[in-house]
Formats: C-alpha cells, sequence, structure tokens
C-alpha cells in the first residue's frame, strides 16, 4: 500500500514529526472527509504492514518535498503523482499540506461532458474560435483540471502551439500532443506574473491557459489575447456564471481602455462545473454555462456591454441539455 494507491486530495504532514496527530489525509472518496493515516485499515488484518509500506511512502515522499523548498520551489512530483506545497507554521514544526494532483491529465471524451458543451469546446478549438473560455467556481470544483483537458484536446485534434501558465503547474501539460500539438508550460513564482504575462502575450501561441485570475494584469491580458486571436482558457473564483463574469469585470475594467466593450468582445464561454463524489470516484458535471455563438451572441455581447450581467440568467445553455447519463468517474 502507497500513496499512489489512495484516493484523496490533501496529504498533511507535521515535519519533523510532531503532534499527536501525525500523517493525515483529507478528501477521501467513499470515506471519511479527514483522517489520521495511523487510524486506516481498521479490521484489515494486513494492517500493520500497509501502514508500514504507507509510513515509508510518506518519508520517500517528504524528502522531495524538502528538497523542492530548499530550491524555492512549491511543487513536486513523486511516483508520477504532482504535489502543490503549502505550509503551515505550528507548534514545533510546520505542517506541510500537498495538494495532489492527477497522474494524467483527462481526454475531453473521457469526462462525458454533456454534448453543448462539448460543441462549444470544439467551436473554440476551430480556426474561427479566437476568445476567452472562463471556467468559474469555487474551491475543489475540477475548474484546472477542466482548463487542462480542453487545451489537451485542442492540441491533439487541431495541433499548433500552446502556453500554459500557472501558479504553480498543478497538471502535467508540458511537451507534444498527438501528431502536431506542442505545450510549453511555465510556473509563476509568488506573484510575479509581470514578466511570464508579456512572454506569453508575445509567444503567438494558437492555445493559451492561464491560471487562476486574480489580478488586473492577469485580467487584461487574458481578454487582451482572445481579442487578438489567441483561444484562451482561464480559472475564476464564483458560485455562478454571474459572479464569475463580475470578478473578471472587477479585474479587468479599470486597466482597459474600452472597458466593458472590452469584455464583451473577448468573452466566448463561462463554464461553472462542479466535482461530485460517485461512491467509487468523481466526476465533472456541468452546472451551468454560458455559450456565447449563433443567433444569440450579438444580445449577450450587448448586455455585457451594458454591464447588465443579472440579466445573463436568460442566455444560459438550458438544464436539460447539461443533463445526460452515465457519466463516467474520473
Amino acid at each position: 500500500m502507497v500513496l499512489r494507491d489512495l484516493n484523496f486530495t490533501d496529504l498533511h504532514v507535521p515535519w519533523p514529526p510532531h503532534g499527536v496527530v501525525g500523517p493525515s489525509v483529507a478528501g477521501l472518496v467513499s470515506s471519511l472527509p479527514w483522517q489520521p493515516v495511523s487510524e486506516m485499515f481498521m479490521g484489515d488484518a494486513d494492517r500493520d504492514a500497509r501502514l508500514s509500506w504507507l509510513s515509508a511512502d510518506i518519508d520517500r515522499l517528504m524528502q522531495h518535498v524538502l528538497e523542492a523548498n530548499r530550491s524555492g520551489r512549491d511543487s513536486v512530483t513523486y511516483d508520477g503523482i504532482r504535489y502543490r506545497i503549502s505550509t503551515i507554521p505550528e507548534g514545533a514544526g510546520v505542517t506541510y499540506i500537498l495538494g495532489r494532483g492527477l497522474s494524467e491529465v483527462p481526454k475531453l471524451k473521457d469526462l462525458n461532458l454533456p454534448a453543448r458543451i462539448n460543441q462549444a469546446v470544439e467551436q473554440a478549438g476551430d480556426s474561427s474560435g479566437a476568445g476567452l473560455v472562463l471556467i468559474v467556481g469555487p474551491m475543489r470544483s475540477a475548474k484546472t483540471t477542466l482548463a487542462g483537458v480542453f487545451i489537451r484536446h485542442w492540441l491533439e485534434t487541431c495541433g499548433g502551439v500552446g502556453y500554459v501558465l500557472e501558479d504553480p503547474p498543478e497538471l502535467a501539460l508540458s511537451g507534444r500532443w498527438g501528431m502536431a500539438g506542442l505545450c510549453y508550460q511555465r510556473a509563476v513564482v509568488g506573484e510575479n506574473w509581470g514578466d511570464p504575462l508579456r512572454d506569453m502575450l508575445r509567444s503567438r501561441a494558437r492555445f493559451q491557459m492561464l491560471g487562476e485570475i486574480r489580478s488586473d494584469a492577469a485580467a487584461k491580458a487574458a481578454l487582451r489575447m482572445a481579442i487578438e486571436g489567441a483561444t484562451v482558457v482561464s480559472t475564476i473564483h464564483g458560485h455562478n456564471v454571474e459572479q464569475g463574469i463580475m470578478s473578471l469585470c472587477h479585474y479587468a475594467i479599470p486597466s482597459l481602455a474600452s472597458g466593458a466593450e472590452s469584455l464583451a468582445a473577448g468573452l466566448r464561454a463561462v463554464i461553472r462545473p462542479r466535482l461530485e463524489d460517485m461512491g467509487l470516484g468523481r466526476r465533472i458535471v456541468i452546472q451551468e454555462a454560458l455559450v456565447i455563438d449563433g443567433s444569440t451572441a450579438e444580445g449577450v455581447r450587448a448586455k455585457l456591454a451594458r454591464r447588465q450581467f443579472s440579466d445573463l440568467r436568460g442566455d444560459l445553455v438550458p438544464e436539460a441539455e447539461l443533463m445526460i447519463v452515465g457519466r463516467r468517474g474520473m
């Protein structure tokens, strides 16, 4: 039994070992939402052996984590899985919280998303598909995973160059995809977005992924790239489509000369996913979406330009088109 065999979102490790809890895991599927490692496998005849193997695996992971911290990196890959590193000073030491990423970026078809969403993704990837696809949601709603899935799909099916900018990278997207797709992935250190954003703008990459928008500079860059001809996907915090657009507006409009008109011109779709526990795994469910295309595009863009965000509820993809049967687990 090693970490790779467990389905969890976060590993908490006090280091040097201290306190009464010890290593613990959070976000378990089909189990307690948080549990000390020492209390796992209760009633299992091989419990001691499993705990021994698991503890040894955690110690090996921590050696990688400590080396990463010494070199100023805030993510590490161990046993094929990327962990995002954060710390909490506590008591006699530090507790490391290691956010677990996916060992592989899923394919779009494996998510079994609603047909209307798949259609919007396909259209965003075609030769005339420039624009910003904004993925909105609270923490742990699979926003970054969905963004990475879109980048992979576009590069594999359309080819070309992709550029991914994150703080820090959560998915393994760097490298070749399909016969004619190549992706560059760059980490942002702290809040130093200036040079990386300028390089991204100058890269002329056809497909671009900008990690979570939380600054004027990031919002401005995302819209500028979308207006100038790239297909851009980015994430932002919010509980629904309108909140996501209002947050983007809050960041972008003060730094854009044309204000809300740039928002209207650059936005292509807003998607609100939810991560759902299936008991034996998780799946991504699309809770609501705004797709700006076809005969309704002109009216939606007019509302965006006038900042009539509350009026967009009637333009969302009908709920019936987001409900499908037999979604596959992640």
